[in-house]
């Protein structure tokens, strides 16, 4: 599974690339194989760009016109991890505030 975003320009950019051949080798000993695709999070890697950068940005790219914050992205985890969730499996969920399906 590939996922791209458009970059300024109109280049496009892979942010994601998961081989998910475990899904299958693990599937009959009842192992789910996920992966989560965090948007632009506000984290210390963030941090450096300036607040009016942060804005604009979310607004043009992000459907819900903010970046996330970590407890969001543990959430996606958390909700993979759960029990209630053992049927899925080989799923990479895009915690991006909707910002790979809107810039695909």
């Amino acid at each position: 599974i590939t996922v791209t975003v458009e970059e300024e320009g109109g280049n496009t950019a892979p942010v994601a690339d998961a081989g998910f051949d475990q899904t299958v080798e693990l599937g009959d000993t009842g192992i789910t194989v996920n992966a989560v695709g965090p948007g632009p999070i506000k984290t210390g890697m963030t941090e450096a760009i300036p607040d009016e950068d942060r804005r604009k940005f979310a607004r043009r790219r992000v459907p819900l016109r903010r970046y996330g914050v970590p407890e969001e992205v543990a959430h996606g985890i958390l909700h993979l991890a759960l029990p209630a969730s053992g049927y899925i499996t080989g799923h990479l969920l895009m915690v991006d505030g909707g910002m790979t399906i809107k810039n695909n």
